[in-house]
């Protein structure tokens, strides 16, 4: 949903109307934010305004301006706002930076948060539980300075949730950034979570090092990367077919080929290619998989497809694994896995480019 391209289809008469529609003052709530939209609040900042700025400032002014949260849930309900923005906002180039005051409120509710025992979401409807919250301080930790105990508390809570249904490895990559002298412990933890049999602890961890990866190669990051035997975890998950972390691990590996180092690519090529060949043979159509009612097998294939793709385009066309995976899903009966190389790249041979 690329909002801005859908707006300038509109001319600027167009554009004029549908802004004083949406900020007309009696549609607009107590927080001054237009009401009864569905939208999320950071959708505002896309969308047509009778003034430049205008949505920004109420937003921050709703988000920074109140009375500090000090509950629970508010305190969730604040980081899932506030995160979900900074990334979101991120993912389609409209970049909201935070002023050294709203930096200190932050660093301020999540000291709040630390000091909070560690509550567990067994029910899944609860709404801004701590699941909510770990989603939103994994993309606000990395841009807030936390003191070394505030950081250090907040590793001590990490390992608590990690215990239960809410892993929170997803904010270890904020805590290596504040905490640059513990990333050797902060690789433990995560190292911990990836080699776990628990299933949704792996994925989590999966998912911890993908973002802890992306957010220490972004060009003004102060993330410390994370060291290079976590990458070779991913792939031994690949190499030894791990089912409940496999879909994670393969997307993660398509990140490594596509946008990681050559050092990370290094680290897991071998085994990667291992796991790939077996698992032409294991994700066949025909093999029954009764037995393994836990495997989705074209969701799978689809992951294998654009790892491979991702493989072809750096170096590895020529490795016959990577060379069966492209003739097998050229006859695979699913368009999602059948067409993985997408609308750009269906005129192009498997990893060449269409120019």
């Amino acid at each position: 949903m690329q909002l801005p391209c859908l707006w300038s289809r509109l001319t600027d008469l167009e554009a004029k109307r549908v802004a004083e529609a949406l900020w007309l003052p009696r549609f607009t709530g107590v927080d001054a934010l237009p009401s009864e939209t569905n939208l999320f609040h950071w959708v505002f900042l896309l969308l047509p305004e009778p003034s430049p700025g205008l949505a920004e400032q109420r937003l921050r002014d709703h988000w920074f301006g109140s009375q500090e949260a000090k509950d629970q849930k508010r305190l969730n309900e604040a980081f899932w706002r506030v995160g979900t923005a900074l990334s979101s906002l991120k993912g389609h180039k409209r970049l909201l930076a935070l002023t050294a005051s709203e930096c200190a409120k932050l660093a301020a509710a999540v000291e709040a948060w630390v000091k909070l025992p560690v509550a567990c979401d067994d029910e899944p409807f609860v709404e801004f539980g701590t699941r909510e919250a770990i989603f939103g301080l994994q993309s606000i930790l990395p841009e807030i300075d936390l003191s070394p105990a505030v950081a250090e508390g907040l590793l001590v809570k990490v390992a608590a949730l990690n215990q239960t249904h809410t892993p929170s490895f997803r904010l270890l990559a904020g805590l290596a950034k504040s905490l640059p002298n513990r990333v050797d412990d902060i690789a433990m933890v995560m190292r911990i979570g990836l080699s776990s049999d628990n299933a949704v602890v792996a994925e989590e961890a999966v998912d911890g090092l993908h973002f802890w990866l992306i957010g220490a190669s972004e060009p003004t990051s102060r993330i410390p990367a994370p060291p290079g035997d976590l990458c070779r975890e991913v792939g031994v998950m690949i190499a030894n077919r791990r089912k409940h972390s496999l879909n994670k691990a393969l997307q993660l590996a398509r990140w490594i080929f596509a946008d990681g180092s050559s050092e990370q690519r290094d680290a897991i090529a071998q085994m990667t290619l291992d796991g790939l060949r077996y698992l032409i043979q294991e994700l066949r159509y025909d093999r029954d998989h009764r037995e393994e009612d836990e495997v989705d097998v074209p969701l799978l294939r689809w992951g294998c497809a654009h790892l491979a793709l991702a493989m072809s385009a750096c170096g590895y066309a020529a490795d016959p694994t990577i060379a069966r995976w492209a003739q097998a899903v050229e006859d695979d009966p699913l368009p999602e896995v059948r067409h993985a190389e997408g609308p750009a790249r269906a005129s192009a041979g498997w990893g060449e480019s269409p120019e």
